[in-house]
């Protein structure tokens, strides 16, 4: 069940990918130089981290996106924003096969 606003911290935003057969690091590498700039473009994005996965379990997904926000409100903007929808059309669909993501109350 959600907690109130009063009763958190913020809201967690978890995205797990897996790439797809054939993506060069140089389409890696501006993705998350892309997805980087996320934030300063959206606002309302408490931090933003971006990483490929150690390696240290084999059934791992192979790169995530982790964000916090303040309120649900600010995720939902986050999610909105025609910046975000553009990175997700041009960069992200086309080099995953694989998404799944959770927003939970920290």
């Amino acid at each position: 069940m959600p907690a109130s606003d009063d009763q958190h911290s913020g809201i967690c935003h978890t995205v797990l990918f897996r790439w797809a057969n054939g993506v060069d690091d140089a389409q890696k590498s501006q993705l998350f130089d892309t997805l980087r700039t996320l934030p300063d473009k959206v606002g309302g994005v408490r931090s933003y981290s971006v990483g490929h996965d150690l390696g240290l379990r084999d059934t791992n997904h192979d790169w995530a996106i982790v964000a916090t926000f303040d309120s649900v409100q600010d995720f939902q903007a986050y999610a909105d924003a025609d910046v975000h929808k553009q990175v997700i059309h041009d960069l992200v669909l086309p080099a995953v096969t694989d998404r799944v993501a959770v927003q939970f109350v920290f």
